[in-house]
């Protein structure tokens, strides 16, 4: 079966899912680029998901018809958005002010680690014997990046303890989403509320902290401008639509792809280095974390999942 413009659906899958590898390869150096040309980091998260989810909640209602969202709804996406993208993202744009990129993303590729163990423990979740080799590996990978930090000096350690920190509030909020919401709940509009009222959290801390210039450079609104439409909007739609057409399994495999994206593109476009220990502690955090993806594969998936 051919669509109108004679791609075969398969192959449309393809174009898709290698697109959006790359966009989440790309959105660690999008905030880099960001943040060396003076973006406020809380100022420039929280811009960018207030203007995301003010399109998506509109766009979930021209797709799929007006519906007003009772006040439980409502609070319980706030309450994640608060987590999984006010706390999540205020630690990811700070944390990579000090942190090199591909560092960021190898660092924060870990979140599938935390999640099974913070399952484990609130949610009394059983872990087999992949999940204990899955987390092993993480663990220690994840320590071998912190650790590289710390010849960056201590800002460069604080940060990659706090983009660990990241990861952390990442997985509460997916845990708050499996206690929150059914198995059929809207996703769409989900997130839609749930990146607005993340945004509007950032924005007060931004205010709070004095953060309420953005600078007019090229490479400021720029980077700001692919983040929205690119990185949340395009990459978050593409992610939806897979999940759609060939399940959550092969959808969320990017967690594997887009970090070594993120490295190349660092070291390629700014110069960041790539070292020995840097490449062995991401590999064994990816490996970590297709074994713990092994050992959930046939069990419920997370529908929200976290992009950069």
């Amino acid at each position: 079966m051919k669509s109108k413009n004679g791609v075969t659906r398969k192959r449309l899958v393809w174009i898709v899912y290698a697109a959006l590898c790359l966009i989440f390869g790309t959105t660690f150096l999008a905030i880099k680029i960001g943040s060396n040309a003076g973006t406020p980091p809380f100022l420039g998260a929280g811009l960018r998901f207030v203007i995301a989810g003010m399109v998506l909640v509109v766009l979930r209602g021209k797709l799929r018809g007006p519906q007003r969202p009772s006040l439980s709804f409502v609070g319980k996406a706030s309450l994640l958005g608060l987590g999984m993208v006010g706390l999540a993202f205020a630690c990811t744009y700070w944390s990579i002010q000090h942190l090199q990129s591909g560092h960021a993303a190898q660092i924060q590729s870990s979140a599938p680690i935390i999640v099974a163990l913070l399952a484990a423990v609130l949610l009394r979740k059983p872990l087999g014997a992949l999940h204990g080799l899955g987390l092993g590996l993480g663990f220690i990978g994840a320590l071998l990046l912190v650790g590289i930090a710390t010849g960056y000096g201590d800002l460069a350690s604080v940060g990659a303890l706090v983009a660990l920190g990241a990861e952390l509030f990442y997985g509460l909020g997916t845990i708050w989403y499996r206690l929150a919401f059914d198995k059929g709940v809207d996703s769409l509009q989900v997130n839609g509320f749930s990146m607005l009222s993340g945004g509007l959290f950032l924005c007060v801390i931004a205010v709070a902290t004095g953060q309420t210039g953005l600078p007019l450079s090229f490479a400021a609104l720029g980077s700001l401008l692919y983040l929205v439409i690119v990185g949340s909007i395009g990459g978050h739609s593409m992610y939806l639509w897979l999940v759609g057409q060939t399940g959550p399994v092969l959808a969320s495999t990017w967690l594997y792809i887009s970090p070594v994206i993120a490295t190349i593109v660092g070291s390629v476009v700014l110069a960041e280095e790539i070292g020995f220990s840097s490449v062995a502690g991401a590999a064994l955090v990816l490996i970590g974390v297709y074994w713990v993806h092994r050992a959930e594969h046939g069990r419920r998936p997370n529908a929200v999942r976290r992009n950069c």
